[in-house]
């Protein structure tokens, strides 16, 4: 190996005829010794650290400056890595691909919201025992220029990590309370983002225009797993605010992540909702049939309502009847309509027909 400084705090390392396996287990050895670096003219311990990258020469480079200007480029992305020390330059070419499709999708959700192409598709949750319709779900949708609704996907996580999920849930936010107020009969629930139950603003506003305690009477907000993982305190927070205003809170998703009994009860929740993957097949899997029962046995010791999301047969609808779920949501019971017949006001990007 050949090993020269190129700038004061960069050294290329040159490893030829070395495999890529065997190159990158020097690569993690290199990382190992200045971590474990000690210089005795220091009275205290050093804490060092360092970024690596590297390029495949000549398999992903022609020449020595294409080759030179690749490993740079992997390296600074594994500089500005929060969870990896190291890129190789084939991996950091997908990592920069993926980076510019999170910006397209940041400025496609972005236009939506600034062009007022939000809105909501809107889908019943009835009354396992009666039937009857009890609320409705909002979920988000985008309008396209040709008057075409499609589902924001894989945009959420994107507007998280990019910091718009603040204005994306203080606009669900005034929407629902625009809805309540255009159909004095409907009980609208809507998620909120992991992001937003630590958010002192979003709250601040549910205080302002919830004023009015039939209005939050008529509000079951949705949390999921991942928000009760952040910070259990914090989100405990939330619900208790959230539930002093007059709201209700569920727990969405519940089974798919990893909450426990012991955080159910801290968080003081009005109810769960049973993630679909357990329901879509409970009349074939003993074991999510088992699941099912175990926490609607559970649930019912602690006053929790529970919900069976994606219940898409009659045969799921019985079984979920005969253990005594709450409420029930899914195909079967009716597909998310932007415009449902009771619905008074404007839906938002769409067309006339």
């Amino acid at each position: 190996s050949l090993i020269k400084r190129i700038y004061i705090d960069q050294f290329g390392i040159l490893m030829p005829g070395l495999p890529k396996e065997d190159a990158e287990k020097k690569i993690r050895d290199i990382y190992e010794l200045i971590q474990d670096f000690e210089y005795n003219a220091f009275k205290k311990p050093m804490h060092l650290t360092a970024s690596l990258g590297s390029v495949d020469f000549p398999l992903s480079a022609n020449n020595a400056v294409e080759a030179v200007n690749k490993a740079y480029m992997a390296l600074n992305i594994a500089r500005n890595s929060s969870d990896t020390f190291y890129y190789d330059f084939r991996d950091a070419e997908k990592q920069q691909l993926n980076s510019k499709n999170q910006t397209m999708l940041m400025h496609y959700i972005h236009d939506a919201v600034e062009q007022n192409k939000i809105c909501f598709a809107y889908q019943p949750v009835v009354e396992a025992k009666t039937g009857k319709m009890k609320w409705y779900e909002c979920l988000l949708r985008i309008t396209g220029d040709d008057g075409s609704v499609s589902s924001p996907g894989a945009i959420i996580p994107v507007a998280e990590k990019m910091g718009f999920i603040d204005t994306i849930d203080q606009l669900v936010l005034e929407r629902v309370i625009e809805d309540l107020l255009n159909n004095p009969d409907i009980t609208l629930s809507f998620n909120a983002s992991s992001l937003t139950t630590d958010n002192p603003k979003w709250l601040k506003q549910c205080n302002q225009l919830l004023h009015d305690s039939s209005l939050a009477s008529r509000i079951i907000v949705e949390i999921t797993e991942t928000a009760a993982q952040r910070d259990l305190r914090e989100t405990a927070y939330f619900v208790a605010s959230l539930q002093a205003l007059g709201c209700q809170v569920a727990l969405d998703d519940f089974g798919a992540g990893y909450t426990s009994f012991r955080q159910l009860k801290t968080l003081s929740i009005d109810m769960i909702k049973i993630d679909g993957t357990f329901i879509r097949e409970i009349a074939n899997y003993p074991d999510n049939h088992l699941f099912v029962k175990t926490l609607l046995d559970f649930t019912s010791c602690y006053s929790l309502k529970t919900v069976a999301e994606s219940v898409e047969d009659g045969e799921s609808a019985k079984i979920l009847m005969d253990m005594n779920v709450d409420y029930m949501q899914g195909y079967y019971f009716g597909a998310p309509e932007v415009k449902p017949e009771w619905y008074k006001g404007k839906v938002v990007g769409m067309k006339k027909a």
